[in-house]
């Protein structure tokens, strides 16, 4: 039994905690129109670069898409940025390029003035951004649009493949001492269709 609940606590520790996070964008001014997108980190955000499954933003005539992202925090504020593949860039300190023809950057900034900035979201909750803007290029002309986004964060706790294996080994450690406690081999018994082991009336021969 010490055994098994050593290699209970054993496992209890290799859990993968996959987060989402889901931006919803709220139009404030601008042509960009309302979107929503969402990634999922193997564990919280921090500063550096982000994998994001790519999304797209439109003013209704021009569809940009963000295939690159980056956290990041300056002395003012904590970021999520986004951006087009090509004519841009961002970085973890919160800022970013882009130039036309076909440049996009997408800033979804927090601040907490006057106090230093938000650190990124590191547990589960809801979140409204102090301020996300968009500026995109289509051809040599540049757009501006700013609005809020609502950023949910959700953690999910999965079982991990370390954990699966440390399950097998347990069970059959288990399996194992009750066999041996029971000096009854799997298959045998008084269950088992022995005929030595039923009962015999008087007079007959169990054969």
């Amino acid at each position: 039994m010490r055994a098994i609940l050593f290699l209970l606590l054993l496992a209890g520790g290799a859990w993968a905690t996959p987060v989402t996070y889901k931006f919803d964008y709220s139009p404030g001014s601008g042509p960009i129109q309302a979107f929503n997108f969402e990634f999922t980190s193997p564990d919280f955000v921090g500063i550096g670069q982000i994998s994001i499954t790519p999304f797209t933003v439109t003013d209704g005539t021009t569809v940009w898409t963000m295939t690159r992202g980056v956290a990041g925090v300056n002395l003012v504020s904590s970021c999520f940025q986004f951006a087009t593949a090509t004519n841009s860039g961002v970085f973890s300190d919160c800022s970013g390029s882009l130039g036309p023809p076909d440049g996009g950057v997408f800033l979804v900034s927090f601040t907490n003035p006057p106090a230093p900035p938000p650190p990124l979201p590191i547990a589960d909750g809801t979140y409204t951004t102090s301020f996300a803007t968009l500026i995109a290029y289509n051809g040599i002309a540049s757009t501006n649009s700013t609005g809020t986004v609502t950023l949910t964060v959700t953690s999910v706790p999965e079982p991990s493949a370390f954990l699966m294996v440390m399950f097998g080994c347990i069970t059959s450690l288990a399996l194992g001492r009750f066999r041996l406690r029971t000096g009854t081999p799997c298959g045998s018994g008084p269950d088992a269709f022995d005929a030595n082991a039923l009962p015999v009336k008087p007079g007959y021969t169990a054969s």
